[in-house]
């Protein structure tokens, strides 16, 4: 009887993989058609405005807690910005000059969004955009010099990273 049932089992597994299904944790799915499509994001542009650093102290403090940015997430096929699905990531790093050592960056502070919740910008002249704000709270990096990198993450994993952007933080007013 166990040789029956085990039999059958393959049958029925050899049955769904010959239907293009797959299983997954949480039972059976259909297919391809439901898997993770990849996104057509070929590159990263960033424009970076020279009052790019904002307050978001509500108190009235005016010193900066983070910053806005333009992006566009290049498609491969047409070079415009696009709006798509994944995830938006950036990296903000301190950068550590060393006079007796080589320049060096130290990861300060990470974030990530569903690129469902980036404030999108109109089409325009480089296609769809998007226009983050970042907020850091109270890190302290104020007169520092630093790096930004922003990357994307598509549905199925590729992960597309802009170029290093360098600043330097304002010095605080308080």
């Amino acid at each position: 009887m166990k040789t029956h049932t085990l039999l059958g089992i393959m049958v029925c597994v050899a049955s769904l993989s010959a239907a293009g299904c797959t299983a997954d944790r949480g039972g059976m799915r259909t297919g391809p058609q439901d898997a993770p499509q990849d996104t057509d994001v070929a590159r990263i542009i960033c424009f970076y405005p020279a009052n790019m650093w904002r307050s978001f102290d509500s108190a009235g403090n005016v010193d900066p807690e983070g910053f806005e940015f333009v992006m566009y997430l290049l498609s491969r096929k047409t070079y415009r910005g696009i709006w798509v699905e994944g995830t938006f990531r950036i990296q903000l790093y301190r950068v550590i000059d060393d006079p007796d050592a080589e320049r060096s960056r130290e990861l300060v502070f990470t974030t990530e969004a569903p690129m469902s919740q980036i404030p999108r910008r109109e089409a325009g002249r480089f296609g769809e955009g998007y226009q983050p704000s970042v907020y850091w709270g109270d890190l302290d990096v104020l007169g520092e010099k630093v790096h930004i990198v922003v990357q994307y993450e598509s549905p199925t994993g590729r992960i597309v990273q802009s170029q290093t952007h360098a600043a330097k933080v304002p010095v605080g007013k308080d």
